[in-house]
């Protein structure tokens, strides 16, 4: 509910603040959610387990999401994460360097104007 109405209030419309991963609309900040909360209660289940001494009380299905979760993460810190952050400063490069180029064509021009340059 907190990511939903998080996202509905920046200004998302509701379909995109429904935290609902779509097979081509992943949401990394939901996973990453996702992925501490599972943790966390993997953790606390691990700690259940180990306490008491009772095998029985392992929660497979916490477990099996953990799994599912932490696989998606590593998959998004190793490899999507740094792809995405290289293209966006290779994209604020370029304009960067495409200001600096118009910046130095338009003074290049004046100065062609009033003098001869050979």
């Amino acid at each position: 509910m907190s990511y939903c109405s998080k996202r509905f209030k920046d200004g998302h419309s509701l379909q995109e603040s429904i935290p609902i991963n779509g097979i081509r609309r992943k949401k990394p900040k939901l996973q990453t959610m996702l992925f501490i909360s599972h943790t966390i209660s993997s953790a606390v289940n691990g700690g259940k387990v180990s306490f008491t001494q009772n095998p029985l009380a392992i929660n497979y299905t916490e477990w099996m999401a953990f799994t599912r979760y932490s696989i998606s993460q590593l998959k998004w810190t190793l490899y999507e994460k740094p792809t995405l952050r290289n293209d966006y400063v290779d994209g604020k490069l370029n304009e960067e360097w495409e200001r600096l180029h118009s910046i130095l064509n338009d003074t290049w021009a004046s100065m062609e104007r009033d003098y001869i340059v050979i």
